[in-house]
């Protein structure tokens, strides 16, 4: 278990954290604690109970959370986001960037798509939280943004499509993508958890078989089944 799964589970557990911003949370056992979780991260939100659509379907809050103290973590300058969907998962980031006031920047993609309208959804939600200074949405695909201005980046997370291969695509579409990822930028991605058939340890070991090779590995933080984990690559 790497220091950064323990100090989460410590921050989960009901035990008081060090980290400033950092609160107490009884360990998950029932539907109570998935109310105060949500309480409690409706707090870190500036208590705004409906900063969009997702917050109140409890599945969710572990991924905010988890992508909230990963930030607060590691403390990235410069952070890619590959699906902004609704917006919240770029809020947990963009929440923990304005406490953690290093100058942080974030930039957020996602593919327009005509039959829904979440990028302007998403473009709410970041304004109602006051986090349009640090946030910037994309109605583009990452690789082709890449393509035509890349951009330094010392954390990613990837939420599209779930699936191995995607995660690879993304990591392996674009040279300038790869070589930070290859360099030790910090790699999130929604899955890893047991649950999520998909994204789990048996659908990685399938991807690698055919692949012929072991590509990635991970660390999984929060979730059971919406999760979160942080990739380590072995080769690309």
């Amino acid at each position: 278990m790497t220091d950064l799964q323990k100090e989460y589970i410590e921050l989960r557990s009901g035990i008081t954290h060090a980290t400033p911003g950092a609160g107490t949370y009884s360990y998950y056992s029932n539907d109570n604690w998935s109310h105060a979780r949500l309480d409690h991260i409706e707090s870190k939100f500036g208590g705004n109970k409906t900063y969009n659509g997702y917050l109140h379907n409890s599945k969710f809050v572990e991924q905010y959370l988890g992508l909230w103290y990963v930030t607060r973590y590691y403390k990235p300058k410069n952070v890619i986001v590959a699906g902004t969907g609704y917006g919240g998962c770029v809020i947990g980031i963009g929440v923990a960037a304005k406490e953690n006031n290093n100058g942080c920047i974030i930039n957020s993609y996602d593919i327009p798509d005509p039959t829904h309208s979440t990028i302007y959804n998403a473009q709410a939600s970041v304004d109602r939280q006051g986090l349009g200074d640090i946030i910037n949405l994309h109605s583009m695909d990452v690789k082709d943004a890449f393509e035509q201005s890349p951009i330094d980046y010392d954390m990613m997370y990837i939420d599209i499509d779930n699936r191995w291969e995607k995660v690879y695509d993304v990591l392996t579409s674009n040279s300038y993508i790869q070589q930070q990822a290859q360099n030790g930028s910090h790699i999130f991605i929604e899955g890893g958890g047991d649950m999520n058939k998909k994204m789990n340890q048996d659908a990685l070991n399938e991807f690698h078989n055919k692949m012929g090779k072991e590509i990635f590995s991970f660390d999984i933080i929060s979730g059971w089944r919406v999760s979160l984990s942080k990739i380590n690559i072995i080769t690309l």
